[in-house]
Parts: structure tokens; sequence; C-alpha cells
């Protein structure tokens, strides 16, 4: 599928229902026909997206493209950037960040000490 199709894919799922959330994030996604694997991109605007139909500028945007067949993966998927990007702490470091690799170095720390805080519960 070209890029110009995946954009037009990610517009119609927006026009289905906003993803844009109100603690300045964004959380665009579609489910792509031929695709492998999921893809995703983290873009931070630094100054904020002013446009937005939210009560804050976007800070953050989670972009997810999930393979067509994979319903399930893709809702998990979701809920998992869901939760990532609910972190305000995590927010502030992203935003901090001065490299792509030290935004993703905060991500996977953020990932490691929940994963520990979850195992650490009682079940």
């Amino acid at each position: 599928m070209s890029a110009d199709a995946i954009v037009d894919r990610l517009f119609e799922r927006e026009k289905a229902g906003s993803t844009f959330l109100n603690e300045g994030v964004a959380l665009p996604h579609a489910r792509v026909e031929g695709l492998a694997e999921a893809q995703v991109a983290l873009g931070l605007t630094k100054a904020g997206v002013l446009d937005s139909p939210t009560d804050r500028p976007i800070e953050a945007v989670f972009m997810l493209l999930s393979p067509a067949e994979g319903a399930n993966a893709h809702l998990q998927l979701l809920a998992k950037a869901g939760r990532l990007l609910q972190s305000r702490e995590l927010r502030r470091r992203l935003v901090n960040a001065q490299t792509p690799v030290q935004a993703l170095d905060e991500v996977r720390d953020w990932e490691r000490a929940n994963v520990a805080t979850a195992q650490r519960r009682p079940a």
C-alpha cells in the first residue's frame, strides 16, 4: 500500500471518531491490508499542535499501523500506547529528550518499570 493510501486510511479512521485525547495526546491509527507487522511512530511536537480539537495543544502523537487481519493485536497495542502516554512523567521526559534514541530509551525504561511493578502486584 502506498504512503498516500495509508494517509487516506488514517484520515478515514479519524472521520469515524477522533483519535485526539484531552491529555495533549493523539493516537492516530489504522489497520492496513498487506502490512506484515505493526508499525509505530512517536512524534513529539515540542510547541504543540495548536489547531487540534482538544482543550490542550497536542504534545505527543503516537501513530499505529497494524495488519488488517489482526484486530485483537491492534486493540492491545492501542491500549498499551494509551497507558504509556497517560503517564505525565513519561510525557515530560519525552518532551525533554534531545534525540530520538533518548526518547526511545525513556519509553523502554518506563515499560521495564511498569512491567516490574505489575509483576510485584498480588493476583
